[in-house]
């Protein structure tokens, strides 16, 4: 079975580093733009988004704090998903690589989400996320929120999992995935660390469908 480990170009615009720049001179009020802007932007933005979690994070609220109109965040990030990404300097957005998972069907999406991901996390752009992990942990909650989220939607509408079982199967299956990045790419501990990538498509492929087809549900109360 052959799949390609890409589903187009899951860059995002603005993903790079904070540019670096003098300190301009601050006039009074929302100013339309000035060299470093873009920089602050991104500094306010990171402490409401690692204070105040991605829901309560407003690009009015990023805005005000940077000192800027809240058109120019939306001219530099386009929104606060990729906002956010910009912020933890993720070089693709995950929601892409979702889409690409279900677009799929329900049949093999164990074994394609594993190879699919395998494939993302040891290129180099894939890269972006873990070291999102290692080193802005603060910023981890954002993230996992706007991602869990679409992924349940995403396995109810998408996948055609039963709404009463969908919460279950996707805690579980993000428990699996979460665990694997955690042994693998961040503690890389054995053996985890060493399997190659077709042992791991192996072992975890028949355990992310299994949770998929339902086989893991708790019985149901009578």
């Amino acid at each position: 079975m052959t799949d390609s480990p890409s589903g187009g170009d899951p860059t995002i615009d603005g993903a790079a580093p904070a540019e670096q720049a003098g300190s301009p001179r601050r006039s009074r009020g929302r100013r339309p733009g000035a060299p470093d802007t873009r920089g602050e932007i991104l500094r306010a933005a990171r402490k409401s988004f690692a204070e105040s979690g991605f829901e309560a994070t407003s690009i009015r609220g990023v805005a005000r704090d940077a000192g800027v109109d809240p058109a120019l965040v939306h001219h530099y990030f386009g929104g606060k998903v990729r906002l956010l990404l910009a912020v933890a300097r993720v070089g693709y957005d995950p929601r892409q690589l979702l889409r690409t998972i279900v677009r799929g069907g329900r049949a093999d999406i164990g074994w394609r989400t594993i190879r699919r991901a395998i494939a993302l996390w040891e290129s180099p752009i894939g890269e972006t996320f873990l070291t999102a992990i290692r080193q802005r942990p603060d910023l981890i909650p954002a993230i996992a929120t706007v991602f869990g989220r679409e992924v349940v939607e995403a396995a109810t509408h998408e996948v055609g999992l039963p709404p009463d079982r969908a919460r279950e199967r996707v805690a579980m299956f993000q428990t699996l995935m979460g665990g694997l990045v955690m042994t693998r790419y961040i503690a890389r501990m054995e053996p985890a660390a060493t399997l190659r990538p077709d042992e791991v498509e192996r072992i975890f492929g028949p355990i992310l469908q299994g949770i998929v087809d339902g086989q893991f549900d708790r019985p149901r109360r009578s």
